[in-house]
């Protein structure tokens, strides 16, 4: 089954952003579309999540939180979230977070149905158009991958399988276990 990448909504009107897309595509599938940071603070945020709650990134201090970047009409993004329940529930008691961003322009009424069928088990909040932004978001899906410190450390554009999602999780999850044994066990 081959599984497209798709332009947000706000992108797609854009024709020169698309032909940047167009590149960055082009450049990530060569580095089979992800892209490993700097690590630098990521963007913090504070959205309505489906029942109505605040929460934030700083909700998820000292936890690997794994945003995803979606939409009700991307098919991509169907086609990954079983992969997406299934890292959640095996990393959950490791520490990890999943959390469902569902991109501007869709309504509660349609992400809450969408997560329903989907018997999504994660957090999902309403993304905003500035947090989009703050995360460069240009593609559908797109997970970024956040570290125990609070840092952006990578990038995944477009659909990833349960493979490479899991291996960037344990990718994270090892680097832990080098600095504790690095500082000595507490």
């Amino acid at each position: 089954m081959q599984i497209q990448t798709v332009l947000t909504a706000s992108r797609r009107r854009k024709a020169p952003a698309a032909a940047v897309v167009l590149a960055t595509l082009i450049l990530t599938a060569a580095c089979g579309g992800a892209s490993e940071l700097a690590p630098l603070p990521a963007p913090g945020f504070s959205l309505e999540s489906l029942d109505g709650a605040p929460v934030s990134l700083a909700d998820f201090a000292g936890s690997i939180v794994v945003l995803n970047f979606w939409a009700t009409w991307c098919q991509p993004c169907r086609v990954e979230m079983p992969d997406l329940t299934d890292l959640y529930r095996t990393y959950k008691a490791d520490g990890v977070v999943v959390v469902g961003m569902a991109v501007s322009g869709g309504s509660r009424d349609a992400v809450q149905a969408f997560a329903a069928e989907l018997d999504i088990p994660y957090p999902i909040l309403l993304s905003t158009e500035s947090v989009e932004a703050s995360y460069n978001i240009e593609l559908l899906p797109t997970s970024a991958l956040i570290d125990r410190q609070g840092r952006l450390r990578q990038v995944l554009l477009g659909y990833h399988s349960h493979r490479e999602l899991t291996g960037a999780v344990e990718r994270l999850l090892a680097e832990d276990a080098v600095s504790v044994a690095t500082r000595g066990a507490p």
